[in-house]
């Protein structure tokens, strides 16, 4: 039986075109995705890909490393006392989440409105593609096409996200966006539940960020600055509602811009 995980097998280039079958197993187009698996194995095999639209071979992948920094210096959480008639201002903002725990690490989330999507193009044409999906379908999997990952540059900085359990411990990672920096936490894999994630301020923000799009039905687009295992990460990140049934929302496309 083809799983999602074999997503995060092989070399690079195949690795999109696994990546793209275990999407395809998702939508449940499992011809189209056993022809990617096949193409993915004659590429590893002789090192000629049959399949370059779809695998991106020839394209150098957006670099993550200028967010990710090795062994950082402490940075302060201190908040500037307001200024004299900002209270208006700071109504209107979301609030900042800071969390740290005793090793070390330390998250924030700041949520971000929309609007500041344009700032980032593959997350800017995602969006717009997820709107069409749920006037469509209220974005149902069947309906939803991995090409456009291809097209728009976001195959491997994706993950889709299993929300149908109403334990937000129990949410799991079918397919983990494989360019992705993992924080140097090889626990963090394909397949895991939340719950088990080894940093539990990081898995305790996610679940509830990953509750609320599911439960509001909403796209929800935060900044988010992390120190963990010895490693700062800076990135946007958007979380998209989907559907398995077109009904309700049990899945997430949870998008990842380290620019």
């Amino acid at each position: 039986m083809m799983r999602a995980a074999v997503a995060t097998e092989g070399p690079e280039r195949c690795r999109n075109l696994l990546c793209l079958a275990a999407f395809e197993i998702a939508s449940g187009f499992f011809g189209t995705a056993r022809e990617h698996i096949v193409n993915a194995a004659h590429c590893s095999a002789t090192g000629r890909c049959v399949s370059p639209r779809l695998c991106g071979a020839a394209e150098a992948p957006p670099a993550a490393e200028a967010a990710v920094v090795s062994l950082p210096a402490p940075r302060s959480c201190a908040v500037a006392p307001p200024k004299s008639g900002a209270a208006e201002i700071l109504a209107l903002t979301p609030p900042t989440a800071h969390a740290a725990d005793a090793a070390g690490n330390r998250v924030e989330r700041r949520p971000l409105s929309l609007g500041r999507l344009q700032s980032s193009r593959r997350l800017s044409l995602l969006l717009e593609y997820w709107r069409e999906l749920w006037l469509q379908s209220h974005g149902a999997m069947i309906d939803f096409d991995p090409v456009r990952l291809v097209q728009i540059s976001a195959l491997g900085w994706v993950h889709l996200i299993d929300v149908s359990d109403a334990d937000p411990t129990r949410f799991s990672v079918p397919i983990r966006g494989w360019r992705v920096p993992n924080a140097a936490i090889g626990e963090s894999r394909e397949g895991m539940q939340i719950g088990e994630h080894p940093v539990r301020i990081l898995a305790e923000g996610v679940m509830a960020d990953y509750a609320a799009a599911r439960d509001n039905e909403t796209p929800l687009y935060h900044a988010i600055h992390s120190q963990l295992r010895g490693h700062r990460y800076t990135y946007r990140r958007l979380i998209l509602p989907l559907s398995s049934d077109g009904k309700r929302t049990d899945r997430l496309l949870v998008a990842t811009d380290f620019g």
